[in-house]
């Protein structure tokens, strides 16, 4: 992974880090991740919901670091693995005799009950501009069949 984000603004993936593992250990909010990695790992499960809009409120409380939020709208593919690191480590860190479950089934984040904006998005409005950024793509199914073969006929010739 490279130091910075985008070369365009310079944003540092280890102040990233820094703030948003102090984001995870310090918000006051929540229930402490120690307890919630505690409890998920018990109950066998493996996504941690985290929600978007509390990490828009620790940042806005807080002027002197970035917008975590923002970074990991438009930079989700530097931001995910590095919340996912954060998150994998506290767990090893509490469950050491649970390592090696740990290693082949990660606890991995999911951002739920999040204010997209302009990212929130339907089939026929995705456009290539969107690319490498997080979505939240919503429609209706209208029609759903099974993968059909596009082989109609096979001839062979000996």
């Amino acid at each position: 992974m490279s130091e910075t984000l985008t070369p365009s603004t310079g944003i540092g993936l280890a102040q990233f880090t820094q703030q948003f593992r102090d984001y995870l250990l310090n918000h006051v909010d929540t229930p402490r991740l120690d307890e919630i990695i505690a409890d998920m790992v018990a109950e066998g499960k493996r996504h941690l919901p985290l929600n978007l809009d509390d990490v828009r409120m620790y940042t806005a409380t807080r002027p002197s670091i970035r917008d975590l939020a923002h970074d990991l709208i438009h930079y989700p593919y530097e931001c995910v693995p590095v919340v996912n690191d954060i998150i994998a480590a506290e767990a090893q860190q509490l469950h050491p005799d649970k390592a090696a479950d740990l290693q082949t089934r990660p606890i991995t984040v999911s951002f739920v009950n999040a204010s997209f904006g302009e990212y929130v998005l339907s089939p026929r409005r995705l456009r290539a501009t969107h690319l490498n950024k997080m979505l939240c793509l919503s429609g209706v199914v209208t029609r759903l069949s099974l993968p059909t073969s596009c082989l109609v006929k096979q001839v062979s010739l000996p």
